[in-house]
């Protein structure tokens, strides 16, 4: 065991165990063999040529690291360590708060599970632990990879995942993904986040999450975030089945989860929204680009003759906004498959099964959503040239609204039963939506 003198001292010291510093400045350099060095109350450590594995006391320290050392080992007190200017590579645990030099840093977190401070550490790589890390106060530009969970100090945090993998994270300002699958859940503080291209899943925490995407165009999924505007490029972004409520702007294409999503979309730019199944509300920006509101599979929309479950939409403008119909429903409408709807204008009892796709009823019914959809079905009236399981969207309006259901004659009788009738959904707001505003897609 070792002891310096309190004056302090410059020393090389080689097949020492023990170094224990005095009330001085102690600067220390191994020797080139390596080896293990347990010590305390040193101000400057340079490590060897060999492998070094220096083991802090547990006093408590604050020290330069200089070069060299290959693994640092913190004790039971704070240590504060500073790397050196040349930058290299080393293995630690247990070190309470770690600032890197002006070199390039790349360091590797022990298995035992560490909660460490950085800042001005370039690279940082998490062990088999459980890792908790926060950024200085200073802000920091950091690549992380195998980190549980990660909390952003007061300045400007801008991060970016080195290898794929589920993260937990709060006050970082800039976000990017990794060339794997990212799962990127936020803490409950609230976030406000710039997320570039690379992050495939973000989950927002109970707070008030404000999300923007970068510009290079991103195709995620998210559930849970309460404000989403997109970047310069173009946008694919999926709901999780969770259900979402989530102000939207600058994203060009929606798509619900299983759940029950409410959107309201507050900029001018063109909208593609699916909602799948769930009662899903969507309410478009009063003045919008032209947008379309999707129906795909024959679960969307409420049950068969059921007044609930089926989508709202809000601000539809009719001639600019368009209903698509895709997949299954598409499959069900485009009898002849030539890709364009065959549409018309229809009063009771002369809606032609055989020729027409979709129809606006002429005359507009007393209720949209009223039990097993009667009104609807009785302006309806009897079909005609029916067969077993044709179909057909009727459109119809209550001078208000308008609602769409798809009809399929299951048995060909000519006649809609209230199990043969489903509601799409109901563009509030608007009773001039006609056969011309609906497309396949």
């Amino acid at each position: 065991m070792v002891f310096t003198s309190s004056s302090g001292t410059t020393l090389q010291v080689s097949v020492v165990e023990f170094l224990i510093g005095g009330s001085g400045t102690d600067v220390v350099t191994l020797d080139t063999a390596g080896g293990t060095i347990t010590l305390r109350g040193i101000e400057t450590l340079s490590g060897g040529s060999g492998t070094d594995i220096v083991i802090l006391g547990d006093t408590g320290n604050t020290m330069l690291a200089q070069t060299g050392i290959e693994f640092l080992i913190g004790g039971s007190g704070t240590d504060v360590v500073s790397l050196g200017s040349a930058g290299g590579t080393i293995t630690l645990r247990g070190i309470e708060t770690l600032t890197g030099g002006s070199g390039t840093d790349y360091v590797v977190l022990g298995d035992t599970g560490n909660t460490t401070m950085v800042g001005s550490v370039e690279t940082l790589v998490g062990g088999s632990g459980a890792d908790v890390v926060f950024t200085s106060t200073a802000g920091t530009t950091l690549v992380v990879s195998n980190v549980e969970f990660l909390v952003g100090g007061s300045g400007a945090d801008v991060v970016t995942l080195g290898s794929s993998g589920t993260i937990t994270l709060r006050g970082v300002d800039t976000l990017s993904g990794a060339s794997g699958t990212d799962i990127v859940i936020l803490g409950d503080t609230g976030n406000t986040m710039l997320a570039q291209t690379g992050i495939e899943f973000l989950v927002g925490g109970s707070g008030n999450d404000i999300v923007t995407l970068g510009s290079a165009g991103n195709t995620l999924t998210l559930r849970g975030l309460e404000s989403l505007t997109g970047g310069s490029g173009t946008d694919f972004v999926t709901f999780g089945d969770t259900g979402n409520t989530t102000t939207v702007n600058a994203v060009e294409t929606l798509t619900g989860g299983a759940a029950v999503d409410a959107v309201t979309v507050t900029g001018s730019q063109s909208l593609r929204f699916e909602g799948g199944v769930g009662a899903d509300t969507l309410t478009l920006a009063s003045s919008h680009s032209a947008s379309q509101v999707v129906f795909r599979g024959l679960s969307d929309g409420g049950a068969a003759g059921d007044n609930t479950g089926y989508d709202q939409v809000t601000n539809f403008q009719s001639g600019t906004d368009q209903m698509v119909l895709a997949g299954a429903v598409r499959g069900q409408i485009d009898k002849n498959n030539d890709g364009a709807v065959a549409g018309a204008s229809r009063n009771t009892n002369l809606i032609n099964m055989a020729t027409d796709e979709v129809v606006r009823l002429s005359t507009q019914v007393s209720s949209l959503t009223d039990s097993g959809l009667a009104s609807v079905r009785s302006n309806i009236g009897t079909l005609l040239n029916s067969s077993a399981n044709s179909s057909v969207l009727v459109l119809a309006n209550n001078g208000s609204s308008t609602g769409a259901y798809l009809v399929t004659d299951t048995n060909g009788d000519n006649a809609v039963a209230a199990s043969e009738i489903r509601l799409l959904g109901v563009f509030n707001s608007n009773a001039t939506a006609t056969f011309t505003d609906v497309t396949l897609g």
